[in-house]
């Protein structure tokens, strides 16, 4: 994912470390969710990339997140 000039975030080891922090935006529960993608907009990619940040900081990484 690259939005705006932002480093990619399989470049960033904090983003290699903690593979669960990338998702996908929730859609329902539609049955063809893995069947059918939209291209992400640039508001996709930040709502992506704040929750990345969010689950670092998450208490399950606090301190883990800091050692890299």
């Amino acid at each position: 994912m690259r939005s705006n000039g932002e480093k990619h975030p399989a470049g960033d080891q904090r983003f290699r470390a903690f593979p669960e922090a990338l998702f996908l935006p929730y859609v329902g529960d539609s049955p063809e969710y893995y069947e059918s993608f939209k291209a992400y907009t640039d508001d996709d990619y930040k709502d992506i990339k704040a929750e990345m940040e969010r689950l670092l900081q998450s208490e399950k990484y606090v301190g883990l997140a800091e050692q890299l």
